[in-house]
């Protein structure tokens, strides 16, 4: 705790933030295990099947882009590195769950391809084989077009929000100015459908945001019956130039107007174990990807884009202890020449990862 509050206070401090470096340990209890890839951004790890995959949002520069440049999304098993067929092209900055037997992929799509800019909607790509999917728009924004609202990550889960049972998404804005204030922001939709895939309602922007005070982005949510919160990790910016710093913070609410941040944070930052390289049969790069990955490590300012799903039996590709929490992440320099997924896992319940940074 002691280590936490000074990185804290020393990131306010841009002239000691070189000081800051040597002091931060590895957060919370999380266990980072090594560098899987490169320029491989906005993933989802989950259990399908008794096996641990990833849903990976392939963007156009990644290196092994098996689409010609275009945007597109696949599911990897992490265990046996087996892909399946790429679908939902133009698509990306994406999130994925499992409810009831089925894979659920919700991801954004691209206004002009020629650009690469973010559109105004999110569409929700769905599979009970992994082989056969279906699509749909469920998230326009206001406006009609892409000048007004853009969103880049988002991610969703499920519980009670107003008394109902239902489906929160947390939007990453990047855009209109006049909702995302000091960019990025988070906004929210709901539906109280049984399936995400009906009844979509993006909530009033001027009422539920998280927060327009500060750079405010990827968000992971999750939701605990046991305390009646929703959780949100998010990419924060903790110095300004030229010592410029982005780490993860974690807030909790019960309403999506009143919000508690953990007297912990950061939840999640920068440390050498980000640069490791995961052993072999875990990771996917190559020679030259290693190489680029040892050469970008002093480059590293950045831990972004965490998502997570607790592991309570054995599965293929899991961590052996159980309970567990099994994460991805990215580090890198935030300007997309260094890029990296990594992975990690945290040594007990989705309870404890949660709701222990506020308690500390």
């Amino acid at each position: 705790k002691a280590t936490v509050s000074v990185l804290y206070w020393c990131n306010m401090l841009t002239h000691v933030v070189a000081v800051c470096a040597v002091l931060a340990a590895t957060p919370h209890g999380i266990i980072k295990t090594g560098t899987v890839d490169t320029m491989m951004v906005e993933t989802s790890p989950l259990v399908w099947q008794g096996r641990l995959m990833r849903m990976e949002s392939v963007h156009g520069n990644y290196y092994a882009n098996e689409e010609g440049g275009v945007p597109y999304l696949r599911i990897r098993d992490v265990e046996g590195g087996n892909m399946t067929k790429g679908f939902g092209l133009w698509h990306q900055f994406a999130s994925a769950m499992v409810r009831d037997g089925v894979l659920y992929v919700f991801a954004g799509n691209t206004a002009d391809p020629a650009s690469g800019r973010q559109g105004n909607q999110i569409a929700v790509f769905w599979s009970s084989d992994l082989q056969t999917w279906q699509n749909k728009t469920v998230v326009t924004y206001p406006g009609g077009n892409a000048t007004q609202y853009t969103s880049y990550n988002n991610d969703v889960w499920y519980g009670t929000f107003n008394g109902r049972s239902a489906f929160v998404m947390a939007i990453e804005f990047g855009a209109p100015q006049s909702v995302v204030g000091n960019r990025f922001t988070l906004g929210f939709a709901v539906t109280y459908a049984t399936t995400p895939t009906e009844g979509w309602e993006l909530l009033d922007t001027s009422k539920y945001i998280y927060n327009k005070d500060y750079y405010s982005a990827c968000p992971a949510i999750w939701y605990l019956p046991s305390t009646g919160y929703w959780y949100i990790i998010y990419l924060r910016v903790y110095s300004q130039e030229p010592y410029k710093t982005y780490a993860e913070d974690i807030v909790r609410t019960k309403d999506f107007l009143v919000w508690d941040e953990a007297s912990t944070n950061p939840f999640l930052w920068k440390s050498p174990e980000d640069y490791a390289i995961a052993p072999e049969g875990e990771r996917t790069m190559n020679a030259t990807q290693i190489q680029h990955a040892q050469q970008c490590s002093p480059k590293d300012i950045n831990n972004s884009d965490i998502d997570f799903i607790p592991i309570t039996t054995t599965c293929a590709g899991c961590p052996t202890a159980q309970p567990s929490v099994y994460i991805n992440y990215n580090w890198g320099d935030q300007q997309g020449d260094c890029e990296f997924l990594t992975a990690g896992w945290y040594n007990g319940t989705i309870e404890s990862f949660l709701e222990g940074p506020f308690q500390a």
